[in-house]
């Protein structure tokens, strides 16, 4: 585990991207996996959930034994008044998310629990907020930060790298089928929500009200999309809400980067200590 620590220390954005790529790689093992022995196909959520649940329990797990689980803001859940303001930005969140894909503000809050379809996306965008927020604004900006945030710059460099990463990983959906057009205007979504959802981590100290965010961005729309048209073109749809989530990307940059960087750093104090060395 020392050495573990020692080469995430030394060369912080080689040791995320090899996680990242195992942490892939463990999904789709583990998926198929789970597939052949339920006899279910590849894309069914059941098996999605199980490839990604079981690739971050074993994230999760050396993450404990290295002890970074409270520096990553696993074990934090923030102060009352950051989950006020982790509420109203759900408001926020919600709403744009929904005119940006639809074109219009409505919302039939009984459909939430109505049909089975409705309660399969509540869970299944829960497991994916999670997951997805434990790997990228939990261990990755952990580890980009604690390296590189001694200086404003180098937080700023650590927030746009995950950011990037996370972006990334959504180009995926070209294999999936989807139009280019859409998956790459996807990326750019991605991006920006990553930018502002990292800020969010680290001004909160915990990673629960990124996980709130990003299960709001995903589900409201989703939800709505059972009974209403998405917008066509789809990537317009993206970058409409790529647009709408500028001004809390300006707005958690600005309040990350105008506090001295090892107030907002979420590591432990032997972590912040060694920058002395």
């Amino acid at each position: 585990m020392i050495a573990y620590a020692s080469y995430a220390d030394r060369r912080p954005f080689l040791f995320a991207l090899a996680v990242l790529l195992a942490w892939v790689f463990l999904t789709g093992l583990s998926g198929a996996s789970a597939a052949l022995l339920l006899g279910r196909p590849a894309t069914d959520p059941l098996i999605q959930s199980i490839g990604t649940l079981t690739a971050t329990a074993v994230l999760l797990w050396e993450s404990y034994r290295v002890g970074w689980l409270r520096a990553m803001g696993i074990t934090r859940f923030g102060t009352w008044q950051a989950w006020v303001l982790t509420l109203l930005l759900g408001v926020y969140v919600a709403l744009t998310g929904i005119y940006a894909y639809f074109g219009e503000i409505s919302f039939d809050l009984s459909t939430l629990a109505a049909t089975p379809a409705a309660q399969a996306i509540l869970l299944r965008q829960l497991e994916v907020g999670f997951v997805e927020e434990t790997m990228f604004r939990g261990f990755i900006l952990f580890v980009l930060a604690r390296a590189w945030g001694r200086t404003r710059r180098g937080l700023l460099a650590a927030l746009v790298v995950q950011a990037a990463l996370f972006g990334l990983l959504h180009s995926l959906q070209i294999l999936a089928g989807s139009a280019n057009s859409a998956a790459l205007a996807n990326v750019l979504a991605t991006f920006v929500f990553g930018l502002w959802a990292g800020a969010l981590v680290l001004l909160t100290g915990s990673l629960w009200p990124a996980v709130l965010m990003h299960f709001t961005a995903n589900a409201f729309p989703m939800i709505k999309g059972l009974s209403s048209a998405w917008i066509d073109p789809a990537y317009l749809g993206y970058l409409r809400n790529a647009l709408f989530d500028l001004p809390l990307v300006l707005l958690g940059l600005w309040l990350v980067l105008r506090q001295p960087p090892a107030e907002v750093l979420k590591v432990q104090e032997a972590t912040l200590s060694r920058s002395a060395d």
